[in-house]
């Protein structure tokens, strides 16, 4: 079973509010998928995110309020 992302690199996001310590927006720069393979198995995707702020920052798709 193939399982996508529904963010991509080069996408533009706006963080949830308890996260826009590093600034409202940003751009998503890597994603990083991570699954395990065993019975009840899952699939995680986390991000490298450049913020509004200039900063590099690691998130993971629970951060992300909406894609602009």
């Amino acid at each position: 079973m193939t399982v996508d992302a529904k963010y991509k690199t080069g996408d533009l996001i706006r963080l949830k509010e308890r996260f826009q310590g590093h600034g409202k927006l940003a751009i998503i720069i890597k994603v990083i998928k991570t699954e395990t393979l065993h019975e009840g198995g899952w699939i995680t995707f986390d991000f490298w995110i450049l913020t509004e702020l200039d900063e590099l920052v690691f998130i993971n798709s629970s951060c992300i309020d909406k894609k602009w």
